[in-house]
């Protein structure tokens, strides 16, 4: 065997043509669906599910969000000290989320413990106990989140910038105050529980070692949820067209940084457009050595960290630039970061910088594929996001297209520093006008 010699290092070669595996779809007894992914040879599987009704389809956020803390605290037949104990002792793990208009249930197990913890989390599902104590512990915890956030100006910017984007007063914006949270009792949790999680809704994604038993034991489990209970309504209300203002800049006194928040309006997720909009904006600041990185932070010194991220939310589009800054760097870091829009219109990313642009979008797709629980996870959102069926696939078209005149093309298209929204969130007074 030859030694390997390290001071030469390895060859770099591209990507080889990247593929999503196929995934087979159940349709169960009870309407529902189970989609699976037998994959991996480690004795684990992750099963998920999905409902409808998220934080945007309840008038009042703090309901789903306190439904979904508190889901586990209890049920019939076991406290939540119970749950979490039977839980741990059979090697799994369960988490509860409330998304934007999705609740989510995952349980990861053992491939050999699922008939002793499907059980559990059925329970969970269909008799949750919601135990005052726990309530008001959750409650606690959710206001002390909320004023520990507003004390940071990123969360300001972001929130500030929603408002541009979507208009004051639309489900995006609104936040679960201590005032909500406060306003939501017992009584409320136990109405909301059955439609948050009602089977008729529920989507379910099954991956890992998924062979017979684990098959035969989760089709069981889905096939005895109860039925008839009727599922959250999903509220949809696009962003406004009007946006303005186009400026809003939050004082908030002591604050050693500022925060700002560029946004652009942006086409949706079934957009043609989409993916390749997406590298561009990867190409702007979506990695490392993207040029608002370069020119912004190691260049000019003007802040320590900037991102810009393509994101479709189900009632539109947006690309968002964040970054915090000296308070008296705002005005260089938003001309700044306008000149780098235009400057991919005009110069666009050629030679190595492209070869490492290409290489990065190509490592983020092949990190899809290093799991069964990755890649089912990217098939859940399809539900989850409103992603296109073949979205991978459109990703994986976009890098392969990928050039100096394409990305000049889609910038100049959809980058329009004219129609920019700036969120500001820092202290005014030392702020350079």
């Amino acid at each position: 065997m030859n030694a390997v010699n390290r001071k030469i290092p390895p060859s770099i070669t591209g990507f080889p043509k990247l593929r999503l595996p196929d995934v087979s779809t159940i349709n169960l007894n009870n309407g529902s669906n189970l989609v699976t992914l037998n994959s991996g040879n480690q004795p684990i599987v992750q099963l998920t599910l999905v409902y409808e009704g998220g934080k945007l389809d309840f008038t009042n956020p703090a309901i789903p969000m306190l439904v979904s803390a508190s889901l586990r605290d209890g049920c019939k037949t076991m406290s939540g000290d119970e749950v979490e104990y039977q839980l741990d002792f059979n090697g799994a793990w369960l988490k509860s989320e409330v998304r934007d208009h999705n609740s989510v249930v995952t349980l990861t197990s053992l491939s050999s413990k699922l008939d002793k913890v499907l059980p559990i989390v059925r329970e969970i599902l269909t008799s949750p106990t919601f135990p005052e104590q726990r309530i008001s512990r959750n409650k606690d915890k959710m206001v002390a989140s909320w004023e520990l956030q507003r004390k940071k100006v990123d969360y300001l910017a972001e929130s500030a910038s929603l408002c541009q984007l979507a208009g004051s007063g639309h489900p995006l914006t609104i936040e679960a105050t201590p005032e909500r949270i406060s306003a939501v009792d017992r009584q409320v949790l136990i109405e909301s529980q059955k439609p948050m999680y009602a089977t008729s809704s529920m989507s379910a994604y099954l991956a890992g070692s998924v062979n017979e038993y684990e098959m035969d034991s989760v089709v069981r489990f889905l096939e005895s949820l109860p039925t008839g209970n009727q599922s959250v309504k999903r509220r949809l209300e696009p962003f406004k067209s009007d946006y303005s203002p186009t400026e809003v800049v939050i004082d908030h006194k002591g604050a050693l940084q500022s925060a700002v928040v560029m946004s652009i309006p942006a086409i949706d997720r079934y957009h043609h457009d989409y993916c390749m909009l997406r590298l561009v904006t990867m190409a702007l600041g979506g990695y490392f050595g993207s040029r608002l990185m370069t020119n912004l932070r190691e260049k000019q010194g003007l802040t320590y960290g900037v991102s810009a991220g393509l994101y479709g939310y189900h009632e539109g589009g947006a690309v968002m630039i964040s970054t915090q800054c000296d308070n008296r760097s705002v005005r260089a870091v938003i001309e700044g970061t306008k000149h780098e829009i235009r400057s991919l219109m005009e110069n666009p990313p050629m030679g190595e910088e492209l070869e490492r642009l290409v290489q990065t979008a190509s490592s983020e797709l092949a990190s899809i594929l290093d799991s069964p629980f990755n890649v089912m996870n990217h098939v859940a959102t399809h539900r989850l996001a409103g992603t296109p069926p073949d979205y991978f696939d459109r990703q994986q078209a976009a890098v392969d297209t990928l050039s100096p005149d394409a990305i000049s093309d889609c910038a100049s298209r959809y980058l329009n520093v004219d129609k920019m929204l700036v969120a500001i969130a820092g202290d005014t007074t030392t702020m350079v006008k």
